[in-house]
């Protein structure tokens, strides 16, 4: 069973009265030995300053006087997140009783420095009885670190008194994942204990200038992609992706502090998702919005009926028969055609036009197209003009 925080407190502080009942003040007796025992969850130990390896502490054995330079440990059934599940009994030869002390580790995430990530972990002992008091330890509790997938500095980190400050060591890696796995042993002898590092990566920025566009190829909208400056001098690609869309360019070079471009055109209609990567840094998913297009369709379908009207007025002015609703027919189709071709960069109207997005430019688009283009069908088709005055009613007439 875990004993909460209070119970922890009531059974050391028996332990401890006990522990004094002795002249030296330094005696632990069998009965808070079997207690401690019964608490842990393997057989405690004495780790000794100079030895390799710790001694167990036998069942047989009645009582112990701890002496400067010995910790006796029991590991706990302890699931706090504060404290690492040890226990210390340790030697104070300035009081009546031995100290009991609990290890804590706490971890800074590693930030890229530019080359490399970089974190620290602050290791401290704390008195359970006495978590603001610092006391000097006769002798320093020693604890092991290390990372899988990168390197502390120094491994061996001493603890030389309780409370504050913390002893420190700094953690680096080339290429981490999210997190880095570290692991942790006290008293250089004892089971290593598993803590994690967060990782900070999301150096890379990511911001579009709209992020809802119409679909189906018919939008697109510039990303900004920056990097801080805290990345360094050297230059380095930048490598964007997207589920659908394709980023074009798909490679930014970049320094720390600059900011680059890249556009991106819609692909059907849903959501997109666009990344940014370089070597071990990355940008947060941004996500754009590809829209149904229903306001394009209708500026473009709305600009070839006005250009087909407009068109087939000015034929019929001329003594030309012309069937309206050939006219507006061919309009539609005419004035769709030219308004998608603007949208993919393609000016069919031979116009100049401003570099501008909106449903009153694809309407001018389509009405210009409409009328230019069945214009340049008429000339170069002899039928197709024939094909519009079908079911012309009379010049004059309806």
């Amino acid at each position: 069973m875990t004993l909460p925080r209070a119970g922890w407190r009531s059974f050391v502080a028996v332990l401890l009265l006990a522990a004094g009942r002795t002249a030296a003040g330094q005696v632990v007796s069998r009965a808070d030995l079997a207690r401690l025992r019964a608490q842990a969850v393997r057989m405690p130990v004495i780790v000794q300053v100079g030895r390799e390896h710790p001694d167990t502490l036998r069942p047989e054995v009645d009582s112990l006087r701890l002496r400067s330079g010995q910790v006796l440990v029991a590991e706990l059934q302890d699931t706090s997140h504060r404290y690492l599940p040890f226990l210390f009994l340790v030697a104070d030869p300035r009081a009546a009783r031995p100290l009991a002390l609990r290890p804590y580790v706490e971890g800074a995430a590693l930030e890229f420095t530019g080359t490399a990530f970089r974190g620290s972990v602050a290791l401290g002992l704390v008195d359970t009885l006495q978590p603001d008091r610092a006391v000097t330890l006769p002798a320093p509790i020693w604890f092991h670190l290390s990372a899988e997938a990168g390197n502390v500095s120094p491994p061996d980190v001493p603890i030389r008194h309780t409370s504050f400050p913390p002893s420190a060591a700094i953690v680096t890696a080339a290429a981490p994942g999210d997190s880095l796995r570290l692991l942790v042993q006290p008293a250089l002898t004892l089971t290593p204990i598993i803590t994690w590092l967060a990782v900070h990566r999301t150096l890379l920025a990511v911001e579009p200038a709209t992020a809802r566009i119409p679909g189906f190829g018919l939008g697109h909208t510039e990303l900004h992609i920056s990097l801080p400056a805290l990345a360094g001098a050297a230059r380095r690609d930048v490598v964007l992706s997207a589920r659908h869309g394709a980023p074009d360019p798909s490679v930014v070079s970049l320094a720390g502090g600059e900011t680059g471009r890249s556009v991106i055109r819609s692909s059907g209609v849903g959501r997109d998702t666009v990344t940014a990567t370089s070597g071990p840094l990355r940008s947060a998913p941004l996500e754009l919005v590809y829209g149904w297009p229903l306001l394009f369709l209708a500026a473009a379908l709305l600009g070839g009926i006005v250009g087909s009207v407009m068109d087939c007025e000015a034929i019929r002015r001329r003594g030309t028969p012309a069937s309206r609703r050939a006219f507006v027919v061919s309009g539609l189709a005419a004035g769709l055609f030219a308004a998608v071709a603007i949208a993919i960069g393609l000016n069919v109207t031979g116009v100049d036009l401003p570099e501008t997005s909106g449903e009153a430019v694809v309407f001018v688009v389509a009405a210009l197209g409409t009328v230019l283009g069945l214009r340049g069908l008429r000339r170069a088709l002899p039928g197709f003009g024939k094909l519009l005055e079908r079911g012309a009613a009379p010049v004059g007439g309806g």
